[in-house]
């Protein structure tokens, strides 16, 4: 059996055939920790929440986290902050193991394939170091796993009409990826460790948006800018308040950077665009992209970055949740049906 797995910075999300049938399933990554037997647990145990419990915390996850935060004046946590498990957070290490035992069912006879797609920031990743941690947590489930860049993993997802040919940008919550592909293989790469939590994190900054916990500790809220950012008020297109040319000047940056990032990638790897169309489709995808005007944006930042190649089409994606699973599963079955031909053969 193959399975895709999406590690994403918000939400963990599997992808399986079952004959016929596809199941999908997901578990949210966001949550608060709050010490067990206080006053704050004693209100969650009356609000008829009821937490994960490990090593004398509570832990709430998905939008009762949210909310619940906001309420106590707390700081939310991930399980991979920016795309690392962290080494020094034994609970979020226990909480990702947890979730991935929950999520991928075990295999009692012949191995199967997982196609995992993690928050990038290696071009080759084979050196990423969070990829021994899953080998061995999804190998006692009786998997080989396989990584895959999830701009790739769009890219394979949304260009199934032009060959698995064209570029694929995903503007996720920690980290923006971007992909040329060529028949289904990645021809050149580039990613930076920054995206939706970032851009949060640079209103909070500019705005003064701090609050202080209960015991008096100053943090940083991006609670609220998280809200507006994904609010109707939120555009790039012709900002008019400050805020708003706030954002646009960070977010033009982000895709400069990003366009910077991949202009290296091709100058060294020269013959990278050989064999492409000169014009190819652009799929965008991510929480960031459905900013107003986002992928106006990054076409006008990207401008002659390809050099003779040229954009023939704009896709935005506007259902994401399943869209990079979907991607990885298409990997999973295109690698089953090769391996398969070899056998045959």
């Amino acid at each position: 059996m193959n399975i895709a797995l999406d590690l994403g910075s918000t939400a963990f999300r599997t992808l399986r055939r079952d004959g016929s049938k596809l199941v999908a399933r997901q578990l949210p990554t966001l949550y608060l920790s709050i010490p067990q037997n206080t006053p704050a647990s004693r209100l969650i145990a009356r609000a008829g929440i009821t937490p994960l419990q490990t090593d004398g915390f509570d832990i709430i996850t998905g939008q009762d986290a949210l909310e619940i935060a906001e309420f106590l004046q707390t700081p939310l946590s991930t399980f991979l902050a920016e795309g690392r498990v962290p080494e020094n957070d034994p609970i979020a290490r226990q909480l990702i193991a947890t979730s991935l035992d929950a999520l991928i069912p075990t295999l009692d006879d012949e191995p199967g394939l997982c196609v995992l797609a993690l928050p990038g920031r290696h071009v080759d990743l084979s050196v990423n170091p969070e990829l021994n941690y899953f080998t061995q947590v999804i190998g006692l489930k009786n998997y080989q796993l396989l990584p895959l860049h999830a701009s790739l993993a769009l890219g394979l997802a949304e260009l199934g009409d032009t060959s698995f040919t064209g570029l694929a940008l995903t503007m996720g919550a920690s980290c923006c990826e971007l992909s040329v592909i060529r028949y289904g293989v990645e021809v050149a790469y580039a990613s930076i460790s920054r995206g939706g939590f970032w851009l949060e994190e640079e209103l909070a900054q500019t705005a003064s948006q701090f609050s202080y916990t209960r015991d008096g500790k100053k943090y940083l809220d991006v609670l609220e800018m998280h809200r507006w950012i994904q609010s109707d008020d939120a555009s790039l297109k012709r900002p008019k308040s400050d805020m708003n040319k706030i954002l646009a000047e960070r977010f033009q940056s982000l895709m400069t950077y990003l366009i910077e990032e991949m202009t290296q990638q091709l100058s060294a790897q020269k013959h990278a665009l050989a064999g492409l169309h000169e014009s190819i489709p652009l799929v965008i995808g991510g929480g960031l992209s459905q900013l107003d005007g986002a992928h106006q944006v990054f076409e006008k930042r990207l401008g002659n970055s390809l050099g003779s190649v040229g954009i023939s089409q704009l896709r935005l994606v506007s259902q994401n949740t399943w869209t990079i699973c979907r991607g990885c599963l298409i990997h999973a079955e295109l690698e089953a049906n090769y391996h398969n031909s070899l056998s045959a053969a």
